[in-house]
């Protein structure tokens, strides 16, 4: 009796034909998938930058601003004081450090701008972002400094 081991050239003709379909499948769910948490991070970065600004600028008795531009797809962070001297660039962040696609939708704040008083308070607006498959994410500033975001996954 002569006893035969492996695979025949047949199952692993049909096994990575199996898989190459399933891959094909995958793989755009998986870029989808990449570039809404891409968003969410994005959207989160902001949300941070806006509470942590607010903070200091309570603890620091400074005034803060962030200034969204929309052209390039980046906000600025700007020192102020009680007095009212000229801001100063803290920092620039852009949103092409979390992914290429994402880009500002629309800003409410008057000017494209938010700022903080000593005491934490802010105008109410908000920020919304998007990607190329349009989901969004819209991050909610109330008087009083605090942030929400909403997310609408596509």
């Amino acid at each position: 009796m002569k006893s035969e081991t492996g695979y025949s050239l047949t199952e692993l003709m049909v096994v990575i034909a199996v898989l190459g379909i399933v891959t094909a499948f995958a793989v755009p769910a998986i870029n989808h998938y990449a570039a809404n948490s891409n968003l969410k991070t994005a959207a989160r970065d902001i949300a941070s930058d806006i509470y942590a600004l607010r903070e200091r600028a309570v603890s620091e008795n400074r005034q803060y601003l962030i200034e969204f531009t929309s052209g390039n797809n980046s906000y600025t962070l700007y020192q102020g004081t009680y007095s009212g001297e000229p801001w100063t660039a803290v920092q620039t962040k852009s949103l092409l450090a979390a992914a290429k696609d994402i880009r500002f939708t629309e800003v409410s704040f008057d000017d494209q701008k938010i700022s903080f008083s000593t005491r934490g308070l802010a105008r109410n607006g908000h920020v919304s972002v998007a990607n190329r498959y349009n989901s969004t994410a819209t991050i909610t500033v109330n008087i009083t400094g605090k942030t929400h975001v909403r997310f609408n996954m596509q």
